[in-house]
């Protein structure tokens, strides 16, 4: 099976140049519905020229925007696993080696990082750090980012959730006021019913950031800030280390701007991990017991 549209630009990325970059990101954003726009459609909204996207295709291995257009229509798994088993030769031969994760992800950081603007994360933390209630909700690959997301900012903040509770979304979202945030993780493959949940929390009054992958377009309507991450993996399953990068930096941001009562609240914190558990941390040795022959004597090589 030839390769699908999102991991031919992945491929070459890195090589084009700023106006094909605006394009390849619109056919990543839209590739899911890429087959209802025509190719004029698609470059309007890219605004590249025509001979910009032509070019485009040629790298990407089409003869036109119509083919690239076809390939989307007749792909019978979006996303799916088991497209990317279907791209792999042979699994046996063909498995991804720690060298290979490691710099596809380092890649992955690397765009993320130039292509997140600084006044949406200054946005997202000012929204975490205004709110009474930070909930977090991770849909599908989303649930141990958002897991994951809660430990860290209750550094910073006492009343983070994560969504579901334990009890279902229709209790969670019952739960919802005015003045609530919501830190959602919605990667690739998204259920249909996000865009409506999303518009139930606009109306009750939250304020809404995203984490998503590049794809992310129709659910975004109702979204105060999208914070894209890019997610390309030589293996079958979509990376999701720029999604851990997001969290740690929104993490330790607010933690920033919290200031003086998240270092309170820190020191509380790790006053009760000192009274509750034991966390094998190194502690001072034991002075030798009075009356222990070998420690008066000063013989090392014979204490217990």
């Amino acid at each position: 099976m030839t390769k699908s549209i999102e991991q031919r630009i992945f491929d070459i990325y890195e090589t084009l140049s700023p106006s094909e970059r605006q394009l390849a990101d619109v056919l990543l954003e839209h590739q899911q519905n890429m087959a209802s726009y025509t190719a004029l459609e698609l470059s309007a909204m890219a605004n590249v020229s025509n001979a910009t996207a032509a070019r485009l295709v040629r790298k990407l291995g089409y003869k036109s925007v119509n083919d690239a257009r076809r390939q989307v229509r007749t792909a019978q798994h979006w996303g799916s696993p088991l497209e990317r088993l279907e791209e792999t030769p042979d699994p046996n031969t063909a498995a991804a080696s720690m060298t290979q994760m490691t710099h596809s992800d380092a890649a992955n950081l690397k765009m993320t990082d130039e292509n997140l603007n600084a006044a949406d994360l200054a946005r997202a933390v000012g929204i975490l750090h205004s709110s009474r209630r930070v909930w977090v909700w991770g849909v599908r690959h989303g649930f141990g980012l958002a897991h994951l997301a809660k430990h860290y900012l209750s550094f910073a903040l006492s009343d983070v959730q994560v969504i579901p509770s334990g009890s279902g979304l229709s209790d969670d979202f019952a739960a919802f006021r005015p003045g609530d945030a919501l830190l959602v993780f919605a990667f690739r493959r998204r259920p249909t019913s996000l865009a409506a949940l999303l518009a139930e929390a606009r109306k009750i009054g939250l304020q809404i950031i995203m984490v998503a992958d590049t794809s992310a377009a129709r659910n975004t309507r109702d979204v105060d800030v999208v914070l894209r991450c890019w997610c390309n993996s030589p293996a079958v399953f979509t990376s999701l280390t720029a999604g851990v990068t997001v969290i740690n930096y929104l993490s330790w941001a607010l933690l920033e701007a919290v200031g003086q009562k998240g270092i309170e609240r820190l020191q509380a914190m790790e006053h009760m991990l000192m009274v509750t558990d034991d966390i094998g941390s190194a502690k001072a040795p034991r002075s030798p017991k009075k009356g222990n022959g070998a420690a008066r004597n000063g013989n090392p090589g014979e204490r217990k």
